[in-house]
């Protein structure tokens, strides 16, 4: 069922229902997640029912989760996916991380993968995030994030994978590209946290010298609060999007101009000009009273300011 890994490496370096699509990542909205890691290899061919497996979770569960594809021991493999492959112990591919937790080697059932998946739903995440993220000229990602911690967090650290959804590459086992290939990652330390406390980090991050990136956009993030004492762990995650919901101005808060910026926008669908997505809090693409009143009701029960 797997592949061991023998070949060189050559190359350089919130709560969801089951099988509910929430907002679509093409409306760049961030939402949390469920962190599902793929470790594969192009000449790997038990990873090709593995990268079905994959395709088929993403149907069912849409935005629900976010899957991360890792290249190991082949000629995409990079320094960033050879320290992850490490962290997790992995020694034969396909292997599978579900939110840090749930560790599959050999693909998983459908039935299983929506089991692990079901189970990270229901764990208590330790943080909440506002968090936006842009592509500015010359391959430089532009990342906006504002975190709350929900418990005491030490030694923790927020990493952000940026990773490129269609990747196409040739692969001798028969595929064609790879979906969700991470490209790179930055490594951001937290400094220690009590429960209810925040923390804003914006910081730009150049990629214009990484030879892995075919079309910028193409690109996205992907960020997970992570603890270091223990490398597997993925204790939050979040597909950072353009916009954070509640967060119509865009400044890592969310306040009375946020309030005011909403009432504009009552009555507005996305075809119209100036619908900004960051108020359609059920992703129906029309902004009206239900959305007020999730609005509303994210205020009421503690929503980042």
């Amino acid at each position: 069922m797997t592949a061991k890994l023998t070949q060189i490496i050559t190359g350089s370096l919130a709560t969801f229902a089951f099988a509910t699509i929430s907002l679509g990542a093409a409306d760049g909205v961030t939402r949390q997640t469920v962190v599902v890691e793929e470790f594969t290899a192009e000449w790997c061919g038990p990873c090709v029912g593995g990268f079905y497996a994959m395709e088929r979770m993403q149907g069912r569960w849409g935005d629900a989760v976010s899957l991360l594809t890792w290249s190991i021991a082949d000629n995409y493999t990079h320094s960033d996916a050879t320290r992850r492959q490490n962290e997790v112990g992995v020694n034969a591919i396909p292997s599978f991380l579900f939110q840090g937790t749930y560790f599959s080697v050999g693909t998983p059932s459908d039935q299983t993968i929506d089991s692990y998946v079901q189970a990270c739903q229901n764990q208590v995440p330790y943080g909440r995030v506002i968090g936006r993220w842009s592509l500015q000229p010359n391959r430089v990602v532009r990342v906006g994030v504002k975190i709350q911690a929900d418990q005491n967090l030490s030694n923790y650290e927020l990493r952000v994978n940026v990773h490129e959804s269609n990747w196409y590459v040739y692969c001798s086992n028969g595929l064609t590209h790879y979906n969700n290939h991470v490209q790179q990652v930055f490594y951001e330390p937290l400094p220690t946290m009590q429960a209810g406390e925040q923390y804003t980090l914006i910081k730009d991050y150049n990629l214009s010298g990484n030879q892995w990136i075919h079309d910028p956009e193409q690109l996205g993030v992907t960020i997970y609060l992570h603890d270091r004492a223990n490398n597997r762990s993925v204790k939050a995650g979040w597909e950072l999007g353009a916009v954070n919901l509640g967060d119509l101005n865009g400044d890592l808060r969310i306040t009375r101009q946020d309030a005011v910026l909403f009432t504009h926008q009552l009555g507005k669908n996305s075809n119209q000009q100036g619908f900004n997505p960051a108020a359609d809090w059920n992703g129906d693409s029309v902004i009206n009273n239900a959305d007020r009143q999730l609005f509303l009701n994210y205020i009421r029960n503690g929503g980042m300011r």
